[in-house]
């Protein structure tokens, strides 16, 4: 079984983020996704609703779906969410489980900038999505780490001595449409329709409480 990690700041969870989870859990061996929300992360400004409400935004996102859970770890943290922690946090809580840490390729590009994000394939496996218009352009760093990485397929690397593997990349380029929270916001506080980008019931949500105005 693949546990699939999904993080971000989810400010707020749009159809972006849910296509991205969408094809990760289309991909054989990938049987569950959990989301983790930011609390504190070290490389972005403070989000611009608070994490109760974007934990409470992505629990009516994903509601009615098995295959997805959200975590809070990072929310409960007081410290910096640095992905490495909370990789290893993971990986000492499933035990056997293999998981796949699940990214946009946006995300992926700035990977050689992360804290230890060498190490990141030291506890799982990561799996690429590419976006609508992906242009696939990487610096020469993270290009090289990509080719030196990648499969074709998470199941073929799945049969490691110990039962748990991890090491692999695997890019799925799926389409998923090009959509940023920054555009949400946007559109939120110039009172446009929001249909083409979050599920009815995160709007619905975000409009009885006034989030972003």
């Amino acid at each position: 079984m693949i546990i699939g990690l999904y993080g971000g700041a989810f400010d707020p969870v749009h159809l972006g983020h849910l296509g991205v989870a969408e094809v990760a859990s289309r991909q054989s061996g990938v049987e569950r996704i959990i989301f983790v929300p930011t609390g504190n992360p070290p490389h972005r400004k403070d989000a611009r609703a608070s994490a109760e409400s974007r934990l409470r935004l992505l629990q009516v996102a994903v509601s009615g779906c098995d295959r997805y859970s959200i975590s809070d770890f990072e929310i409960r943290k007081p410290s910096k969410s640095w992905t490495i922690k909370t990789l290893e946090y993971f990986y000492q809580r499933y035990g056997q489980q293999t998981l796949c840490l699940i990214m946009g390729s946006d995300v992926f590009g700035k990977i050689d900038g992360w804290h230890l994000g060498s190490e990141i394939l030291n506890y799982s496996h990561i799996m690429v999505i590419g976006r609508a218009g992906d242009d696939h352009r990487l610096s020469a760093t993270v290009a090289k780490y990509y080719r030196y990485h990648r499969v074709a397929e998470l199941p073929a690397t799945l049969t490691d001595e110990n039962g748990r593997s991890r090491g692999s990349i695997l890019w799925v380029n799926a389409g998923v449409p090009d959509v940023s929270s920054t555009l949400v916001r946007q559109r939120i506080r110039s009172g446009e329709r929001l249909v083409s980008l979050l599920p009815s019931a995160v709007e619905a949500l975000i409009q009885d409480e006034n989030m972003y105005e």
